[in-house]
């Protein structure tokens, strides 16, 4: 029943008491979100990419986006992996002006020289680029130089202690 109530709109046609039990659940998985680039998979928080066939019509859209950018902001690589794997469509859906939390944690990224933030600005660059975020991550955008990132991650599971 779960699968069926993510596809072709039925989401909507629930009560709202059972969409906002589900959309609490979704969220605290995707907040749990870790891709493993190392093995590519999903390490945990499976149950919170479900979000992607619904996040446009949840309810709970503030927490997710709220979430969204925390992740983004991260330190974790697999962190932001699982955002850009799985719900990179989202990270500009939200608001006509973007805000300083998400510019901070693009910002970041490409000070950083996660290549990923380079990609993703790349990919909606004539979308951007009269808006307000473009103007406030211009001068990184144009610096950017990339860096090996992914060398610093490491498999908490296999560690020898």
């Amino acid at each position: 029943m779960f699968t069926t109530a993510l596809k072709d709109g039925n989401w909507t046609s629930l009560e709202l008491v059972a969409r906002m039990r589900a959309e609490n659940k979704l969220l605290r998985s995707f907040e749990e979100g870790i891709y493993d680039s190392n093995k590519n998979a999903c390490k945990s928080g499976a149950l919170g990419t479900w979000l992607s066939n619904i996040a446009n019509d949840i309810k709970l859209k503030g927490e997710f986006r709220d979430l969204l950018i925390k992740k983004l902001s991260s330190n974790n690589y697999d962190e932001i992996e699982y955002i850009m794997r799985y719900f990179r469509n989202y990270i500009f859906s939200f608001e006509k002006e973007p805000e300083d939390s998400l510019i901070n944690a693009i910002n970041k990224g490409l000070k950083n020289g996660d290549v990923r933030f380079y990609d993703l600005i790349s990919a909606e660059f004539f979308t951007l680029l009269d808006s307000k975020l473009f103007e406030k991550i211009k001068e990184n955008y144009k610096n950017f130089e990339e860096k090996n990132l992914n060398s610093y991650t490491y498999d908490e599971d296999n560690l020898p202690f």
